[in-house]
């Protein structure tokens, strides 16, 4: 049963994210920034802005757009715990532009 609650929760990412919400750009095919996926997926819900600039490491534009990727790894730093984002190099990563938005 958890497989598959996952799998449906996976796929109405892009669904449910190119039907119903709202969007902060526009980027022609349709994304939109859907809570309920994001509250469901713990920020992948917030479509509009990964199509926007997906190369950024941060999909959370808006104060009030929770996401995990960021979240999580700020808290890690601030309290100094170590996962397996610290074992490994990462490039390009980027994050939201403020100014652009």
């Amino acid at each position: 049963m958890r497989i598959v609650a996952v799998w449906h929760i996976t796929w109405s990412v892009n669904s449910l994210s190119h039907l119903f919400g709202y969007w902060n750009y526009e980027t022609g095919e349709g994304s939109r920034n859907n809570w309920f996926v994001a509250l469901l997926t713990v920020g992948e819900g917030w479509h509009n802005h990964h199509h926007e600039d997906p190369s950024s490491a941060s999909v959370q534009h808006r104060w009030w757009e929770i996401e995990s990727a960021t979240t999580r790894s700020g808290s890690s730093r601030r309290w100094g715990w170590r996962g397996t984002s610290s074992r490994h190099v990462t490039f390009a990563v980027t994050r939201p532009n403020p100014a652009e938005q």
